[in-house]
């Protein structure tokens, strides 16, 4: 008690909430449910745990042990091609082989029967089922993937979209915009290989308030074999309706790894990042992107459509280049005409597009024009 800091407050919310604070002698409001020896008071007619979390995707201690002795079971997105796209023929071959291993061995099973007729043969013991006379470790679903009718839709249409805002959008943040309206949230930007080793201040940027009733993820990377192993990672851990990945950060340390906006400018390599995170995930793939990588060399008009055809849900896109980073204004003429390329689409589904660049408050959405 005499190394507890002072409190702020004399009322603990969640001893009042739930009967009981888990946070005990650390809590900054403590007076409400500390003994004078410093033990933590429970509530009268409190259950042991009855006590439920308001969040969720929190990193546990098994989690992070297998994260970082790399055992963790990555049976899907590991074993995608590196540059995607590729891997679904080599799946259905795989898949027909073990077929035809499993009539082989009906077949035999059979003739073994026919042979053996006075003698007491079990079937079961032939049992085409059991893994054990499987050729190899194959499991269907790892090769059979969603078509893109079974995955799981969002509606954006009218809903107002709170951007992922790193150092600024943390879940107290996004609490408190929820509160004032807003639609769908996000969480800030985490880096790809940070998420994969386990490191928990990046896995702090995952977790999810129950308020948040529409919410996504932000990750970035470069190489397309990291990100089908993230996109396990986050289908298996984590409780998200969408994910997101960053190609418009321009920050030097983001972009010289080639994550990021670089991606902008190596169409082969977004193109692997993108197909093999969708050939995994259950829910839609968004994507942030930028003008362009140089100034007056707009290029998101062209990256549009091709995203489009690999199969992202949405595009989000902010109206200024790299090499601008948040300087000058956001060109929302130019934002307006890649709206129009989205909208054009073949098979009469548009891909939603949000524009976002210097818009600081209402004003600026509803009267500045600031909107597509």
């Amino acid at each position: 008690m005499q190394t507890k800091l002072p409190d702020i407050g004399d009322e603990c919310v969640i001893y009042q909430r739930k009967g009981f604070c888990p946070y005990g002698l650390t809590c900054r409001f403590g007076a409400s449910h500390l003994n004078a020896d410093g033990t933590n008071k429970k509530a009268d007619g409190f259950v042991e745990g009855s006590v439920v979390s308001d969040v969720k995707n929190g990193m546990t201690k098994d989690l992070q042990r297998n994260l970082r002795k790399r055992t963790f079971d990555f049976h899907d997105g590991g074993q995608q091609n590196k540059r995607g796209g590729k891997d679904r023929k080599k799946g259905r071959d795989v898949l027909v082989a073990a077929v035809e291993a499993k009539k082989s061995i009906v077949e035999s099973v059979i003739e073994a029967d026919a042979v053996a007729e006075d003698e007491d043969v079990a079937v079961a013991d032939a049992d085409i089922e059991d893994e054990s006379m499987a050729t190899g470790d194959i499991r269907d679903e790892e090769h059979i993937r969603l078509l893109p009718a079974e995955r799981k839709r969002l509606n954006f249409a009218g809903k107002l979209y709170l951007s992922p805002l790193t150092t600024v959008g943390n879940l107290p943040y996004r609490r408190i915009c929820k509160r004032l309206g807003a639609d769908i949230t996000c969480g800030e930007m985490a880096l790809a290989n940070n998420l994969l080793t386990g490191q928990q201040s990046e896995w702090a940027l995952m977790v999810r308030h129950s308020s948040e009733d529409l919410f996504g993820v932000q990750v970035c990377g470069s190489r397309p074999d990291v990100m089908g192993r993230l996109a396990e990672l986050l289908k298996a851990e984590v409780s998200v309706d969408f994910v997101d990945i960053n190609c418009g950060c321009p920050i030097d340390l983001v972009c010289n790894s080639g994550s990021g906006c670089a991606l902008m400018g190596r169409s082969q390599r977004i193109e692997g990042v993108v197909k093999n995170m969708i050939s995994v995930l259950d829910v839609p793939l968004t994507v942030k992107i930028r003008t362009g990588i140089h100034d007056g060399k707009n290029i998101a008009h062209e990256l549009i459509p091709k995203l489009r055809d690999w199969g992202v849900s949405q595009v989000s896109l902010h109206g200024r280049s790299r090499e601008q980073r948040y300087t000058k204004l956001a060109d929302w003429k130019y934002i307006a005409e890649c709206a129009e390329v989205a909208a054009a689409a073949a098979d009469g589904n548009p891909m939603p597009l949000f524009g976002n660049g210097d818009v600081m408050n209402y004003q600026d959405y509803y009267v500045g024009g600031h909107r597509i």
